[in-house]
């Protein structure tokens, strides 16, 4: 149930009847349950009607004898509230207002004092172009120690093409480095035995001399034996002289 209230001023200290009448017609829609005058605002009345249709309504107050006492117009909504009574309905003033759409409205603005951020002469740039200056920007800007711009790794040139394999390592073809990069420390326990076993070894050298010693050098003499096909032995000595 709605506890409709509307207060509405007359001449104070009045016994008062008060009825609704829809706009236009002269047909009571409702007489007030009560009526009743403020404690302390002389000639304020509320006079209270229950579920009242929502629309505009005229209210008139009489006396006692019928004597008019006032008219006013009323907007009533379907609600437990309480209402006040304008010589001219709320609904018929806002009708030659203008209303104001936040957003869909344009605003016009004469003097915008703080510009903070606006860009008023130029469009603002679209989601590619702002990646396209982000990721254009100079790296020699961003160096910063502590920033994801002096902490993120960079290529010295143009040159940044690598592969990342399955196990989350970069393969890249290494083609020089550094001083002084293959130091003991810097390399496995087991890296110089691997290098070595692919070299001559000073082991494998004096083996090689050994047999390189055995070849006849010129200059040189050696016995040599003959055996001839009856068994007979024959002993020469041979010099080994350099060829024609």
């Amino acid at each position: 149930m709605a506890t409709q209230t509307v207060e509405f001023a007359a001449a104070p200290g009045q016994t008062i009847t008060a009825r609704l009448f829809a706009a236009g017609s002269d047909t009571v829609v409702q007489t007030a349950s009560g009526v009743a005058e403020a404690t302390n605002r002389d000639g304020v009345y509320s006079a209270t009607f229950t579920d009242a249709a929502a629309g505009l309504y005229k209210i008139i107050a009489t006396n006692a004898g019928g004597t008019l006492l006032a008219q006013w117009w009323v907007d009533l909504t379907l609600t437990t509230a309480t209402f006040q009574a304008y010589e001219m309905p709320i609904s018929v003033m806002q009708s030659g207002l203008s209303t104001f759409d936040a957003a869909a409205d344009a605003v016009t603005v004469g003097t915008n004092g703080d510009k903070t951020g606006y860009s008023l002469a130029v469009t603002p740039p679209t989601a590619a172009a702002v990646a396209d200056a982000v990721w254009d920007e100079a790296t020699s800007g961003h160096t910063t120690d502590g920033t994801y711009g002096g902490r993120i790794v960079r290529s010295t040139n143009s040159n940044v093409t690598v592969q990342i394999t399955g196990s989350n390592h970069i393969a890249a073809d290494v083609h020089e480095f550094q001083a002084d990069v293959l130091t003991s420390a810097a390399t496995d326990a087991t890296f110089v035995s691997e290098v070595q076993s692919g070299l001559a070894t000073s082991a494998a050298l004096a083996e090689a001399k050994t047999e390189i010693d055995k070849i006849p050098r010129q200059g040189s003499t050696h016995k040599h034996r003959q055996i001839s096909s009856d068994g007979a032995t024959k002993s020469a000595v041979v010099t080994i002289e350099a060829s024609p």
